[in-house]
């Protein structure tokens, strides 16, 4: 607990001092720019007319708003050396490079000598707490000011809308003098209007809907052409927008309430905004103007013996002497001819903009400066992850008491390590040590949210992962792949780490990893010390499986004798025989053998006795399932065989027997891994020799290039490296690549490896390089002639890979590189797709040039893209960058509104609505529900099979939008359900898309669809095409088996096959291709041909082992189809 306290005292320094020197800046660079303004201000009041001023005075917002280390050549602080100070160039949620000692001085850390290994080191680290500095004093402070202004104005707004909800409608007779003021103005908006007793004058509230609020007594005391000047002021204030900016105002003003120069501008901007405002009614009334100054001496008169509120309203009088004020200024000067501000007035306010916003210090081009601190600091903690890496013990402990950053992530390295980080996944433990008690956050985490005991775990090494278990590492982390740190050290095999997880606190429940507890996942691993863990604090499986896991023979033999089923399964499909061989039971697993245990039942993921017996180690087991006929090479998912299980795990007899009966000694596992490939990974020697021995490919690479010898070398297993390259093992160059290993790179390209060799994705080690964002190694393959503009096979360039995972430095190499910046349209790929939006990706996308129009094989728009994914936001970027929302439709999926729908995105066609889309009223109606309306537009002779510009129709609208009651409303009102759109897809097809909805699916075939029609003209997979497929296909691809079961009850042709293009693809095909196994199983079940092969010659099964599922290839195998 002492360590939490710690870390976060540690961290409130650091922010503490960010923020001092943010606001130090922003204090002296504002109270420098208000002096200026002001003085200004005061040369050209009676020069110039008030909505100058107000634009002058408003640049002080814009000040505030922006960062204070802005710097331009047209800046003072470009010019000013010494004047005014720099601002740090930390960012606010930077992490401070040095320590601060109690009284705001640089603390001297000291290395720590000759520390006792005897002495614990938690118990040094947690003997003191870190004290607080006086700048993170201050920022609490600064919080609770914030805090305490914000409870006052929400306050404030609460008591407004207190006001207007206790105000009353005005008469008939002002509501038609204000839309004569409002026409007169020339305000769009709809204003209300309402009388109040509790305002003491006349105001304006609400952003987003303006209210005006007028005193009861004022409206019936001043004449018409009082109210009508009054009414006009209140408009234009509406119309100027400035009840935006004092929200803008407010809102500044507690964020710097510290700031006495911040007060007394905004209170001249609230002064002169009026005056500008008085401006506008001046010039609105022409004739009747030399009357307001009178209007506004009767509205004093009237309300001033009132007290102020200080409610901080727009209105016409704020305070009486701010009204005097406003009055003189009027009589003392002419009537405008204009309140807009001119040309020369833009120009102007911009040059000052430009001269008094940049104050920070720039480098002037010849200058020789001293690097900024910041610089300096980034070069030892760029060294400590260097010296950490290296196990240099004394060097990291000079480079931490010269200031280095502890807990500085590696900014050029592709994961973004910190040092902790890199001492942990080194296992140097005495340097995990002193960062711990320097203060290294024991939680920081890399970009892939791996925190540093994942990085022990990953090289085996227990004793670091229980160092940082001392220090209070949180055991349940879970990074972006949602494995927890248990999960990954049952998936290593550590038995000792596994323990120190569960007695740390670990959990053991279902996670999002497949939705397996740490029992399922034991089981499903095989590694028998761990299962028998795990199962201690995991009690959940049925009895009889606990009976056979533990080998508790009389309690199973007793529960047999009852009546239990000896082929019992649990919820993956494992019997009690699976749990006696995971737990290590040789004898519980004979004993169920000669009981008559079903030796042929598989797993849910396809695992065999064989494969359970080879991991477990269990080698009479082995030989009795042998003798037995089990096959030695059969395939679980992903793709192991009992070969890979028994070589991953170490068990060299069982290893010898399964080669000696025939198992395929390079066999390929999921990821294309061979046996030799899984004992390397896992550090077994006496493996690795033996399968090297019997003549295994030294140097087999898996799916991403990576050879037995770079995964050795990667897991820190020396003994093994040492063995492979004895017997004269290699890398590949995408193997060196993934590794981020450029020595590596350098030398296999210095011994003529193909630059541009392919994997089996098809991709380069340009593509790996990209996508893992190795710039250094990227220049280097570039330099050697690497095609910049590769495609795989899912036809990705580097570019478009880079772009889509967000690695902007990537993007900009390849493009500062020559990379055609619409090749393969990566900007809608970055737009559209991926978990994560890169808004700075795809801004530096549209900067540098990309066609913002690029359509693809969807022929759709990026924008149509996004919207069809609901990205509100970044539809908002590429309209504001030019996208045309009214873009021509796309040929398969219609217009921008279409995409929305489709989409199931109603907010998105409401936006698509806001934006001036045309969708017609009818479609409209359909799409969001809304029954009445829709019987009222047939009533008035609406069409109700009217066809917009890609024909679709009201029926498309109600089942995009899942409305069954509406889709039947139209069929009753004479809908067409045979009725298609320009790309020929019929309503049917497209009710198969629609989250497999069988009720609007029934409603259709009930009312006329044709199940055996076409239902699209033509598709691309890959470098398949092929088109005119049916319904039946399209539900067959999304999976929805009870669709395909209705469509083949109704008389569907189940080998109905596509007739354009690369053709002959069945439903059973479109099935095996997205590996819908549950169709698969339908469409068999109901006597599907899977012998049909396509034009390409392609059977479903080839298909489904071409795209790598594995369940779906064992239920076409089962069934006798090869």
């Amino acid at each position: 607990m002492n360590q939490i306290i710690n870390n976060s005292l540690i961290g409130l320094n650091e922010v503490g001092g960010v923020f001092y020197d943010y606001a130090a800046n922003v204090f002296i660079q504002s109270a420098l720019l208000v002096i200026l303004l002001f003085a200004i201000d005061l040369l050209l009041r009676k020069r110039v007319r008030a909505i100058f001023r107000y634009c002058v005075w408003l640049l002080v917002l814009v000040k505030l708003i922006l960062p204070p280390m802005l710097s331009l050549p047209t800046g003072i602080g470009y010019w000013i050396w010494g004047q005014i100070p720099a601002a740090s160039n930390r960012a606010f949620d930077s992490v401070a490079l040095e320590q601060v000692g109690p009284s705001g001085e640089m603390a001297q850390v000291r290395p720590a000598e000759n520390i006792a290994r005897d002495e614990p080191a938690m118990a040094r680290l947690q003997s003191a707490l870190t004290p607080l500095t006086w700048q993170a004093v201050v920022f609490l402070l600064w919080l609770a000011g914030v805090l305490a202004f914000l409870a006052v104005l929400v306050q404030r707004i609460r008591f407004v809308k207190g006001l207007v909800a206790a105000s009353c409608p005005v008469s008939d007779e002002l509501l038609g003098l204000l839309e004569q003021c409002r026409r007169q103005i020339g305000v769009r908006r709809d204003i209300k209007l309402r009388l109040s007793e509790a305002v003491p004058s006349p105001a304006v509230c609400g952003l987003l809907r303006p209210t005006i609020l007028m005193p009861t007594s004022l409206v019936e005391k001043l004449s018409p052409e009082g109210l009508r000047a009054t009414l006009i002021h209140e408009l234009a204030h509406i119309k100027r927008g400035d009840l935006w900016v004092n929200f803008v105002q407010t809102f500044l003003q507690v964020v710097y309430f510290y700031n006495p120069f911040v007060w007394f501008a905004n209170s001249v901007i609230r002064k002169v905004c009026e005056e500008a405002v008085d401006e506008t009614v001046l010039v609105a009334l022409g004739g009747q103007a030399k009357d307001y100054s009178n209007t506004l001496i009767d509205i004093g008169e009237m309300v001033f013996w009132k007290a102020d509120l200080g409610l901080r309203l727009i209105g016409v009088a704020e305070s009486k002497k701010a009204l005097q004020w406003r009055i003189r200024h009027m009589l003392n000067r002419p009537i405008p001819k204009s309140s807009k501000l001119g040309a020369l007035g833009i120009i102007v306010i911009f040059t000052i903009a430009a001269v008094l916003l940049p104050m920070a210090r720039a480098q002037k081009p010849g200058e020789h400066r001293e690097p900024v601190a910041s610089e300096n600091e980034q070069k030892p903690a760029k060294t400590l992850h260097q010296a950490a890496e290296d196990g240099d013990l004394a060097k990291v402990k000079r480079l931490i008491a010269e200031g280095a950053d502890v807990n500085a992530s590696d900014q050029e390295h592709k994961d973004k390590v910190t040092p902790l980080c890199v001492a942990a996944g080194e296992g140097h433990a005495e340097i995990v040590k002193i960062l711990l008690e320097r203060g290294a956050k024991v939680d920081a985490n890399d970009s892939h949210g791996y925190t540093p005991v994942f990085y022990a775990i990953w090289i085996e090494d227990e004793q670091t992962v229980r160092t940082l278990i001392s220090a209070d590492a949180d055991v349940n982390v879970e990074p972006k792949d949602d494995v927890s740190p248990l999960y990954y050290a049952i998936w290593q095999g550590h038995a000792g780490i596994v323990r120190a997880l569960l007695d740390a606190g670990a959990k053991a429940e279902p996670r999002d990893f497949k939705g397996w507890s740490a029992l399922q996942f034991a089981l499903e691993q095989g590694n028998p010390d761990i299962v028998t863990l795990v199962a201690d604090i995991d009690d959940k499986e049925p009895a009889l499986h606990k009976s056979a896991l533990r080998g508790h023979l009389s309690e199973l033999k007793e529960r047999l004798e009852k009546g239990a089923e000896i082929d019992q399964k649990d919820g993956m499909g494992r019997t009690p025989i699976y749990y006696a061989l995971a737990g290590g039971q040789s004898e519980t697993a004979k004993f169920l053998l000669d009981r008559g245990a079903s030796m042929n039942l598989k797993t849910e993921t396809q695992r065999t006795l064989l494969h359970q017996a080879s991991r477990a180690g269990l080698l009479d087991i082995v030989r009795l399932l042998i003798a037995r006929n089990m096959p030695v090479d059969a395939v679980s998912r992903p793709q192991n065989t009992p070969l890979h299980e028994a070589a991953g795990a170490g068990h060299k007899e069982i290893v010898e027997l399964l080669i000696s009966k025939g198992a395929s000694i390079d066999s390929r596992a999921g990821g294309n891994r061979t046996p030799l490939y899984m004992a390397a990974t896992f550090g077994k020697a006496d493996i690795v020799e033996l399968l090297i021995s019997k003549g295994a490919d030294i140097n087999a690479a898996d799916r991403r290039g990576r050879t037995p010898l770079a995964m050795a070398k990667q897991r820190k297993h020396s003994e093994v490296v040492n063995i492979l390259h004895q017997h004269g093992a290699t890398e590949t160059l995408h193997g060196a690549v993934t590794s981020g290993n450029i020595d590596e790179v350098k030398r296999l390209l210095s011994e003529g490896h193909d630059v541009n060799s392919r994997d089996s994705k098809g991709q380069t080690p340009l593509h790996l390089a990209a996508m893992h964002g190795q710039t250094e190694i990227m220049e280097l393959l570039i330099a050697k002639g690497a095609d910049i503009e590769a495609e795989d096979k899912g036809e990705n360039t580097p570019l478009r890979g880079a772009a889509v995972r967000g690695k902007k430095e990537v993007v900009e190499l390849l493009l500062d590189k020559g990379a055609d910046i619409d090749n393969k349209g990566p900007l809608a790929l970055t737009a559209g797709y991926g978990t994560t939006i890169h808004f700075d990706v795809i801004r530096l996308l549209i900067d540098r040039g990309a066609n913002i129009e690029w359509r693809g094989s969807a022929d759709c728009t990026p924008l149509q893209t996004v919207v069809e994914v609901g990205r509100k936001e970044v539809a908002e970027l590429l309209v504001t960058s030019g996208a045309k929302i009214d873009a021509a439709p796309s040929k398969f999926y219609g217009t921008t509104y279409h995409q929305a729908m489709r989409g199931d995105h109603p907010d998105m066609v409401r936006w698509c609505l806001s934006k001036g889309m045309d969708i017609p009223p009818l479609h409209q109606a359909a799409y969001f529900g809304e029954a009445d309306k829709i019987r009222s537009l047939l009533n008035k002779g609406a069409d109700v099979n009217k066809e917009d510009i890609t024909g679709f129709t009201t029926l498309h609208c109600a089942m995009f939008g899942k409305h069954k009651d509406i889709v039947k409303l139209l069929i009753d009102r004479g809908a067409d359900v045979r009725s298609s759109n320009a790309s020929n897809a019929s309503l049917l097809f497209w009710a198969c898309g629609l989250s497999g909805d069988l009720d609007i699916v029934k409603l259709l075939v009930e009312n006329g669809a044709e199940v055996n029609g076409r239902g699209f003209e033509g598709m691309r997979w890959g470098s398949i095409i092929f088109g005119n497929y049916s319904s039946l296909h399209r539900a067959a691809h999304l999976g929805h088996a009870h669709i395909v079961e209705y469509f083949l009850d109704k008389g569907a042709d189940i080998n109905v096959t596509c007739t354009r293009g690369e053709a002959g693809l069945t439903p059973l095909h479109f099935a095996a291709r997205s590996g819908r196994a549950n169709v698969v199983k339908v469409l068999i079940a109901k006597g599907a041909d899977a012998n049909l092969r396509s034009k390409q010659g392609y059977t479903a099964l080839d298909i489904a082992k071409q795209e790598n599922h594995p369940e779906v290839v064992s239920i076409l195998r089962q069934h006798g189809e090869e």
